[in-house]
């Protein structure tokens, strides 16, 4: 039989660099081997290769007693369950956190290209460990959540359970502590009139340089510093290593305050609104069922889910953004060397090698010049791809269904037509409004208060539009993934997963975006 592979837009919605990929195809292989066998997982790894640039994914089913490995599962899940949080915390503070302090000494120490070669293997091997407690992490979460959308399901006797994460809101995490943060210092700037001026009447290209030349915004800067250092961690390009951090150029989180300042946003009465009406919906849902030994059921697993809800955004804050942000760091160092022994022109052009080719040019630096600008060319090629296979392969329809909940449907549903998309209901309720198709970072002041943002998915990084937009659409990504999260979060509509939006949507577009039932009308005359 042929092997499926999926093309896993919804973590690697882009093309990633050859050395990003040398780092992170063996991680995603060994990790998921070590941390699926500990959970007892119905399957054995999950594989990634490489097309044109683009992540592929393959999952490798359990060979076995499949009754007496799901058995050990389910014992061993109920065990962990009411614990997730506390147990990802711990993982975090023993393994990555004294992992990083480490890294970060490197990058801000002396390199030679010996030293430079042990680190780079030193790093190799920790994204196999972190990939490990990675999915360690999620895995159970997400079994988890299947469980209280199966109870949900039953007491409702609804068809889909998605209603049940509406539920699961208003619990703070890095995320929206990012966004938090982020707010608290657009208010200290509204606190000052020549701050307020600044913001109001600077454009992006002089914004930082009036900070930094007037002396009223002396200490809103050293506030500004001591918020990247703690949130500066996240790359401007999600799961890469080419995009610059938050940390490298102060700009980029300048920009979202100035947003916040321009349209008067205030998060913590926002978010105070979000948990309020959480609870109401709850203690209303708790109403509805009668048999009180369902309700006592649902109640402890939605307890344990609750708790946990804030897993999926700080395990990407910890692990996800800040691996890769610091392992950046430290490769730009090692670019740094490699251009002063004459290998490439710019400490970037790292970036465009393969581990294996690193590793032989710290051994032996030759000039690679030509094969970088190769690359480079290639890259930019592979970015611009736009009619990429979804799969090779046959599916069965299990693997499809498994999928479909973290990545959304792998084929174009076949309910669309000339006026309507249809994708997965992820946040209820129906907006209408003008679209605006945001492609990359570069792209977010483009979205005004009010605006549907259409993108191919969201990272954590994307966050801070979910407050200015009426309403989300995505190409990919399933009821669990960011853009649903989020959308959830900032009770906005949002339907995901309906892989065509950026294709079949322009700018200006009028569109009704029913997030209840996953459907997208165009309304253009």
């Amino acid at each position: 039989m042929e092997e499926f592979w999926i093309l896993n837009d919804t973590s690697f919605s882009h093309a990633v660099s050859p050395l990003y990929a040398s780092f992170i195809i063996p991680a995603f292989s060994e990790g998921t081997a070590a941390s699926f066998k500990k959970l007892k997982f119905m399957f054995n790894r999950l594989n990634l290769k490489l097309y044109k640039g683009h992540i592929y994914t393959k999952t490798e089913p359990f060979k076995g007693d499949s009754n007496k490995r799901f058995q050990a599962n389910k014992e061993l899940m109920e065990s962990i369950y009411p614990i997730l949080t506390k147990r990802m915390n711990q993982m975090i503070k023993e393994q990555f956190l004294p992992y990083y302090n480490k890294l970060d000494s490197f990058t801000g120490g002396n390199l030679n290209l010996q030293r430079g070669k042990e680190i780079l293997q030193s790093l190799t091997d920790f994204y196999k460990t972190a990939y490990d407690l990675h999915f360690d992490i999620v895995m159970p979460q997400m079994s988890l959540n299947t469980e209280v959308e199966e109870y949900y399901k039953n007491l409702t006797n609804k068809k889909s359970g998605h209603d049940v994460y509406e539920l699961l809101t208003g619990k703070m995490n890095k995320s929206l502590e990012t966004d938090q943060q982020l707010s608290r210092l657009a208010l200290t700037v509204k606190g000052d009139a020549e701050l307020t001026k600044i913001f109001e009447e600077e454009c992006t290209e002089t914004l930082l340089k009036k900070l930094e030349e007037n002396k009223a915004a002396k200490s809103f800067m050293a506030e500004e510093d001591t918020f990247l250092k703690q949130y500066g961690y996240r790359s401007v390009v999600s799961h890469d290593f080419v995009g610059e951090t938050w940390l490298e150029n102060p700009l980029h989180a300048l920009l979202i305050i100035q947003g916040y300042v321009n349209d008067g946003y205030h998060f913590d009465e926002n978010f105070k609104q979000t948990v309020k009406k959480r609870e109401q919906n709850y203690n209303e849902f708790l109403e509805q069922i009668a048999d009180s030994t369902h309700k006592e059921e649902f109640k402890k697993y939605y307890q344990w889910a609750l708790d946990a809800s804030v897993i999926r955004e700080d395990h990407h804050f910890y692990i996800d953004a800040m691996l890769d942000a610091k392992a950046r760091l430290f490769l730009l160092k090692l670019g740094d060397l490699l251009v002063h022994h004459h290998v490439f022109l710019m400490k970037e052009d790292i970036f465009f090698l393969y581990l294996d080719e690193v590793k032989s040019l710290l051994e032996n630096p030759v000039d690679v010049t030509e094969l970088v600008e190769k690359r480079k060319k290639e890259h930019a090629e592979h970015e611009q791809m736009s009619n990429l296979p979804r799969y090779f392969g046959v599916p069965e329809p299990a693997h499809l269904k498994e999928a479909e909940k973290y990545m959304g449907a792998i084929e174009e549903n076949d309910a669309n037509s000339e006026h309507s998309i249809k994708g997965l209901a992820s946040s209820s309720g129906t907006y209408t409004g003008k679209v605006k198709v945001i492609s990359s970072t570069k792209e977010f002041s483009k979205l005004e208060k009010g605006d549907v943002l259409v993108c191919k998915t969201t990272t954590p990084l994307w966050t801070t539009l979910f407050q200015t937009a009426g309403a989300v659409i995505t190409d990919a990504g399933g009821i669990l993934s960011h853009s649903a999260i989020i959308a959830r979060e900032y009770e906005i509509p949002a339907v995901v997963g309906t892989k065509i939006s950026t294709d079949k949507l322009k700018d200006g577009d009028m569109v009704m975006v029913d997030g209840t039932n996953g459907i997208v009308t165009l309304l253009n005359e």
